[in-house]
């Protein structure tokens, strides 16, 4: 026997159990699974304006946009301290359609830390996202899992010479093939979900959190933490 594997087998039952007739039906390990789809308070929210790998602000049709990069849960206190980096994006542009047509996206930001502020120009509510910030203000989101197949989008969009060119029937197939949002879109073993999908393009995607509602300030939530059987909360 080498002297890389010294151990002496000779007092150790054959363990029948153990065994693997299928190698592919091995389940390897994978990343750390996100925590689960839920209500949580949040603190040390950490934000930062959109910008691109070379520090140049990337707006929303002329809008700046705040992206949430991280933040640490408080609440509930069996989760405290578990860090989540969702790098949701608040854009400044008002709603441009729907049932909430008008609203602002940056202000139900705003609204998680204080919903009894007031302002008189968008400037003014990126100040105030500042300032709550640097206060250590925590927030209550709701959140639930994603993950995106960058690389197929990219090239689906570049050979369509550009998301301008595709009818709004192709970039609806082509965010539902490439965004899987919710946990229930990734696959379970042992009635587990394993925070890792295959996207189109072939690759294997990475769960991450991600922030579905932001609550604002004075909202009663009467349970924080993972939601129950029906995914509900109360």
């Amino acid at each position: 026997m080498s002297e890389a594997f010294d151990f002496d087998l000779s007092d150790v039952d054959d363990f029948d159990d153990v065994k693997l007739e299928n190698a592919d039906d091995y389940q390897d390990q994978t990343d750390p699974a996100p925590i689960a789809p839920g209500v949580y308070r949040f603190s040390d929210v950490k934000v930062k304006r959109q910008q691109n790998k070379d520090g140049e602000n990337i707006d929303d049709n002329g809008y700046p946009v705040i992206v949430v990069q991280s933040a640490t849960v408080v609440e509930p206190e069996e989760l405290k301290g578990r860090q989540v980096f969702p790098f949701k994006k608040y854009s400044l542009r008002p709603v441009q359609d729907g049932e909430r047509k008008g609203t602002v996206p940056a202000v139900d930001l705003l609204r998680g830390f204080d919903d009894t502020v007031t302002f008189a120009t968008g400037k003014e509510v990126l100040q105030l996202i500042g300032e709550q910030v640097s206060q250590g203000k925590t927030l209550v989101a709701r959140t639930n899992w994603i993950a995106k197949d960058g690389p197929y989008m990219q090239e689906t969009i570049e050979e369509a010479g550009g998301m301008e060119n595709m009818s709004a029937e192709e970039r609806k197939t082509l965010f539902n093939a490439a965004i899987f949002r919710g946990q229930k879109k990734f696959p379970k073993n042992n009635g587990v979900y394993l925070p890792e999908v295959e996207g189109p393009s072939g690759d294997t995607l990475t769960a991450k959190v991600d922030f579905t509602r932001i609550y604002p300030a004075s909202k009663e939530i009467k349970k924080l933490g993972p939601f129950g059987p029906k995914n509900a909360s109360k």
